[in-house]
């Protein structure tokens, strides 16, 4: 059937993954994919909801480790930061605070501005 586009006998080339074959009705041509987009991470906000925050540490699972880090904390500030951890409308990815309890964790910088950026997302 050599009036199918003259293709009889002439099985398409081996093609890697970035690459593609196109039938030119003479031979096959293979060609480079275009590449996909970057991925611009979304910028981490410097404040959020604390109501976001805590939703996003129970999405991750990390909710009860926050919590039980706030509660544990000795010293001067202790009932500062439990007092902040229970009644703050927003909170400040600056703020030392947010790194001892992400300390206390076990939360990395990255996962910490992770939850920063999920927590600045609607609600709902």
């Amino acid at each position: 059937m050599a009036g199918a586009g003259g293709l009889r006998g002439r099985a398409p080339p081996t093609v890697a993954e970035d690459q593609r074959a196109r039938w030119t009705g003479a031979q096959w041509e293979l060609s480079a994919l275009p590449a996909a987009p970057a991925v611009v991470p979304a910028p981490v906000p410097s404040l959020v909801s604390l109501l976001g925050f805590q939703l996003a540490l129970l999405r991750r699972g990390d909710l009860a480790a926050a919590d039980q880090a706030v509660a544990a904390l000795t010293g001067a500030d202790a009932a500062e930061a439990q007092l902040w951890w229970a009644k703050s409308v927003v909170i400040s990815r600056g703020d030392p605070l947010v790194a001892t309890v992400a300390g206390a964790a076990g939360l990395s910088d990255a996962t910490v501005d992770a939850l920063f950026v999920d927590a600045s997302l609607p609600l709902r």
